[in-house]
């Protein structure tokens, strides 16, 4: 796979374009062939140095991306290679509420 990965914290050029090994899917995970990615606020402030909590480098940015299916793990039941999905900023949400049913899951309280 290519992606763009963080060795060092600096500027624009910090970016390095890289081929790496394709991910294996985790039980519960699934991989994405990622067809777009958004760059936010929490990329630049990775990349640039000024978010230094949590944060182990390298790093491949972005976790606002848009593709299909690639790969599931072994546990995954209600998606199949070739889905087309996007990510959400949360890790759960619930499914069921009015703005899940909405589409604006980064508004569920769960």
């Amino acid at each position: 796979m290519k992606a763009m990965v963080i060795r060092a914290t600096g500027g624009p050029d910090a970016l390095s374009l890289e081929t790496l090994p394709d991910p294996d899917p985790g039980p519960t995970e699934v991989v994405i062939r990622v067809a777009a990615c958004g760059v936010c606020f929490h990329d630049i402030v990775t990349r640039n140095g000024t978010l230094k909590y949590g944060i182990e480098l390298p790093v491949i940015p972005g976790h606002e991306v848009s593709g299909t299916i690639a790969a599931l793990g072994r546990d995954v039941k209600t998606l199949r290679v070739g889905d087309r999905v996007a990510t959400s900023q949360r890790s759960f949400v619930c499914g069921q509420c009015g703005y899940c049913r909405d589409g604006l899951e980064p508004l569920c309280d769960e």
